[in-house]
């Protein structure tokens, strides 16, 4: 839920706070008691799309009550706050993920077409199952999602590790650019 604070931060562009820390905190808790029911007595391995996805992959990774290994993935999409049709796998998981079941996480879900280029690799390692869990949701995506945290419009969001153009990684809170320069907080 989108609140009424403009923030600026040190001349970059205007944001509106989306979601919280603590609200941000409180969802992930519910989804980590989740997970951790669903994989209790797997071989779960916890996948983490980089860059965009490490913190909720890490704060998520910290709840979870099950046995896990973690591993990594690197593959861009974005091209400032546009979506490209190049997609460009910079690292791919060194786990052996054959017979495991694998937990996706992404910061969000768009088109889902960086999903099913992932999907593609993975499912050459052979894994017993493979599930997504995400930050953010577009409303309009038809992907389906296992775990999924907030659901969004077509804004562009910032912090907690999403990014325009490498900067806002950093914020501990959800935020939308505001077309605006204005800096009142209200």
């Amino acid at each position: 839920m989108e609140k009424k604070v403009n923030i600026q931060i040190s001349g970059k562009q205007a944001l509106s706070v989306l979601y919280s820390e603590k609200e941000i905190k409180k969802r992930l808790a519910v989804l980590a008691q989740q997970i951790s029911f669903d994989y209790k007595e797997k071989d779960l391995v916890v996948l983490c799309i980089l860059n965009g996805a490490m913190f909720f992959f890490t704060e998520l990774v910290l709840k979870l009550n099950c046995s896990l290994k973690v591993d990594f993935i690197k593959i861009s999409s974005y091209e400032g706050m546009k979506s490209s049709q190049n997609l460009k796998v910079h690292l791919t998981p060194q786990v052996n993920l054959r017979g495991k079941d694998v937990l996706i996480v992404e910061d969000i879900v768009d088109t889902g077409r960086t999903i099913k280029e992932i999907l593609l690799i993975l499912e050459k390692s052979r894994p017993k199952s493979i599930k997504l869990a995400t930050l953010l949701k577009r409303q309009d995506s038809s992907y389906d999602i296992d775990y999924c945290a907030f659901s969004i419009q077509g804004e562009f969001v910032v912090g907690y590790g999403l990014d325009l153009d490498g900067n806002y990684r950093n914020l501990p809170y959800l935020a939308t650019l505001n077309p605006s320069k204005e800096t009142s907080l209200t």
